[in-house]
């Protein structure tokens, strides 16, 4: 029998660890958050929601550049850590974090209250159709049990 040394079990190691990881990251996303804090279903969410906040903002005659600048923190370290602990805690702290992200932008004369209920209408329930078949399984699922409170 052939003795695998040290580099051929580390290099072993480092392909299981590899290919465990991918098949956690693509195949199960709720175990990939959890250890991970990250998943591709995670990123794919994040992607359509911001898609569907972009065409919220665009509804709501606010400037391309505005919009550009505020959809630009969403692309910050951390930003879909934060927006997943915000899904988590229900509709209000996704609104609120979704807000106060855009703090400090002028959003043609609308404050950050009226910035949560401009965003508060488009993901209310008769706008939902109004978007793509991803986006609202994306809301859906970031939002849970929370999207049917939405007024």
């Amino acid at each position: 029998m052939r003795k695998i040394g040290f580099f051929g079990s580390l290099l072993t190691a480092i392909i299981f660890a590899a290919v465990l990881f991918f098949v956690i990251y693509f195949f199960l996303p709720s175990v990939s958050n959890q250890f991970f804090g990250f998943s591709y279903r995670g990123a794919q969410d994040t992607k359509a929601m911001k898609s569907a906040v972009k065409e919220i903002l665009i509804k709501a005659d606010i400037p391309q550049s505005r919009i550009d600048e505020y959809l630009e923190r969403w692309e910050e370290p951390g930003f879909q850590q934060k927006f997943a602990e915000a899904t988590s805690q229900g509709k209000e702290a996704v609104l609120d974090f979704l807000a106060s992200v855009g703090e400090g932008i002028d959003f043609k004369g609308i404050d950050v209250a009226g910035f949560k209920r401009k965003l508060e209408e488009g993901f209310s329930e008769s706008r939902l159709a109004e978007f793509t078949r991803q986006q609202k399984a994306a809301i859906t699922r970031l939002l849970s049990n929370a999207l049917e409170k939405l007024e």
